[in-house]
């Protein structure tokens, strides 16, 4: 269930609960979504979005594997939720982890609509741990975070950026950003001009929750997706 994408980093696909057949095909996104895990060079266990497996052997398996990740981290993990959408299995975790040791961070902007109480809030770009930085995202939703992990050289994408296997990915569409005209002037004007500024950075991989990730070249991806049409167009 869970695969190493480069040294220090993993990730694992679950079926995501809310999924329909309506919300697939082109433009939208698929039942299995993908989680990552990723111990740093110093500080705590970084684990993202997870989504957990319905309780049974699978999940007490899985829960093991992070507790043992966890101790070679100092003994704490933090639970990374890069946008609302994505709260998942953030609480069940930090309980099964334990809440003296784990703890769930988000964007403040997320903190009404989570549905729980993150123990850190981000205002913007943050250093999460040794060479993990979470960077904010424009004319998107103001939540929306990407992690940098500077040990893989992987940038982690929650919404924005879509895998379409072959080494390639596209942004994500205005169909997935807020709603109504000024918000549509934002994504226009300041989504992609975003994203742009991550090509700064020497991503070799892109780790998207949504699709294949892309595990070289991923600079070069990633120009590609800026000048191509969006997801699903």
């Amino acid at each position: 269930m869970v695969k190493a994408l480069a040294p220090g980093l993993w990730r694992w696909l679950c079926p995501h609960p809310d999924w329909k057949p309506g919300k697939g095909g082109p433009g939208g996104w698929e039942r299995e979504v993908a989680s990552f895990c990723h111990r740093p060079k110093a500080g705590p266990l970084i684990i993202v979005d997870p989504l957990l497996p319905a309780p049974g052997r699978s999940r007490r398996r899985l829960i093991s594997w992070l507790k043992g990740l966890m101790a070679q981290a100092g003994g704490k993990a933090l639970i990374v939720t890069m946008n609302s959408f994505h709260r998942r299995g953030a609480c069940a975790l930090r309980s099964a982890l334990g809440r003296r040791r784990a703890s769930i961070c988000a964007h403040r902007a997320a903190a009404n609509v989570l549905g729980f109480k993150a123990d850190r809030l981000l205002n913007g770009p943050a250093e999460l741990a040794g060479g993990v930085r979470a960077l904010a995202v424009d004319g998107y939703y103001r939540e929306e975070l990407v992690l940098w992990l500077e040990g893989p050289r992987a940038l982690v994408f929650a919404d924005t950026l879509i895998g379409v296997g072959g080494g390639k990915v596209r942004v994500a569409p205005a169909s997935w950003a807020p709603q109504g005209a000024a918000a549509r002037l934002r994504y226009d004007r300041l989504f992609r001009r975003s994203l742009a500024r991550l090509l700064r950075l020497p991503a070799r991989a892109l780790i998207p929750s949504h699709g294949e990730p892309v595990l070289s070249g991923g600079r070069k991806a990633l120009r590609q997706a800026l000048e191509a049409t969006a997801w699903g167009g």
